[in-house]
């Protein structure tokens, strides 16, 4: 059976919306390479990453996308993207103040 490609890209994004890189990351990451023995200079050859963007993800500074904590997490053997529930539901904000949201009003041309 084959799958129109709306219907796969919707399902893909859904995917992606659901996950997300866990907070320490960067710790994760450089204690794996280190108990494995591995460089940066290794370690990022066998990404084929540059090794400015390992130290800079090892640091914190630098997010890595999904398919790059996929990458390391298979290489290190470590978890890098955890699910994410997401509940829908309306935004209650914590103060009495109006934000633009409250206020905006989307106008629509007339076709």
């Amino acid at each position: 059976m084959i799958l129109k490609k709306g219907v796969v890209l919707k399902s893909r994004e859904k995917m992606l919306e659901n996950i997300e890189i866990v907070d320490d990351y960067a710790e994760r990451i450089r204690n794996a390479r280190i108990a494995m023995g591995l460089s940066r200079e290794i370690l990022a050859q066998m990404l084929k990453e540059k090794e400015s963007t390992l130290r800079r993800i090892e640091l914190g500074d630098l997010i890595p996308s999904i398919p790059l904590a996929r990458k390391i997490e298979k290489i290190l053997k470590i978890t890098l993207i955890e699910e994410v529930n997401i509940t829908t539901g309306e935004y209650k904000s914590s103060s009495l103040e109006l934000t633009l949201g409250d206020i905006a009003k989307i106008k629509r041309r007339s076709e």
